[in-house]
């Protein structure tokens, strides 16, 4: 490392000395509290909903409360989704539930959608049988590698399932392991695609359907979504502390105060929003 690097580093000695003596004295604990507070009385908060128009509420008095400078929501549109009831059912070659609807996810029809299952473990393996999909549900038993890498097939698996006929997917939870949780999450439609149902499972009833399928066993499943998007307007939230050497400069901090229906929020991004 350079002198002048070092030097530089140096230099901030103060700044960073005055930082961690504020959180380990009036401020300590103080966002955690806070937080706590905010998850408890608000649980939820899916975008469009009461919760998050009131948590919304709370945060801009908050704001004024601290004294904040041009404390004020901006009203944006958003979609909302709504989960509604789901189900999904291996019927054979045993029984067994299965299931949690992925965010933007389109419902079944009326009926139920009930078709026999594909399973893979990549996109790859997908395209290799692409002449065989038409009319199956595709299950996704993916390989984790990172959350970046492995992701996509949370967000992009039912398109690419779509463009080959598939009815519905089912995608086990992006985690490197599982303590049967079922991960809901966004997923998105590519353009010029038939919208089909997309649903999460545990990677326990992965591993599970994979093994079946690897046997030879054909795999019927029934899968019911009542889910659905609508439109609603909401506030985001600006609040600003003027600096005092550079009052003109802009240093961007944020967090979404928006969570999925099925927690609290409180990682994602409860604590993203606090710390900002």
């Amino acid at each position: 490392m350079s002198i002048s690097i070092k030097k530089e580093i140096e230099s901030y000695k103060g700044f960073v000395t005055k930082i961690i003596n504020s959180v380990n004295n009036q401020f300590k604990h103080s966002t955690y509290n806070h937080l706590d507070d905010f998850i408890n009385a608000y649980g939820n908060r899916i975008a469009g909903s009461k919760n998050l128009e009131n948590a919304i509420d709370y945060i801009l008095k908050k704001s004024d409360l601290y004294n904040l400078e041009n404390v004020h929501g901006e009203e944006v549109q958003v979609p909302r989704w709504v989960r509604g009831k789901e189900s999904a059912t291996l019927l054979y070659p045993l029984y067994k539930d299965l299931l949690l609807g992925l965010g933007s996810s389109v419902g079944t029809p009326l009926e139920e959608i009930r078709a026999t299952a594909v399973v893979v473990s990549s996109f790859d393996e997908l395209y290799k049988l692409s002449k065989m999909l038409k009319g199956k549900i595709i299950v996704y038993n993916e390989k984790y590698s990172n959350y970046k890498e492995t992701v996509v097939y949370r967000s992009d698996g039912a398109s690419i399932a779509s463009q080959y006929g598939a009815v519905a997917t089912l995608i086990g939870s992006i985690a490197p392991f599982s303590l049967a949780t079922a991960h809901t999450g966004w997923q998105h439609y590519a353009e010029n695609v038939t919208k089909i149902p997309a649903a999460c499972i545990i990677k326990e009833d992965a591993n599970l359907l994979h093994g079946m399928y690897k046997r030879g066993k054909p795999i019927y499943i029934a899968i019911k979504m009542e889910a659905k998007t609508l439109t609603n307007a909401i506030s985001s939230i600006i609040a600003e502390i003027m600096g005092n050497k550079l009052p003109d400069k802009v240093v961007v901090v944020s967090g979404h105060i928006d969570s999925w229906d099925v927690g609290e929020g409180a990682i994602d991004d409860g604590v993203g929003a606090f710390v900002s």
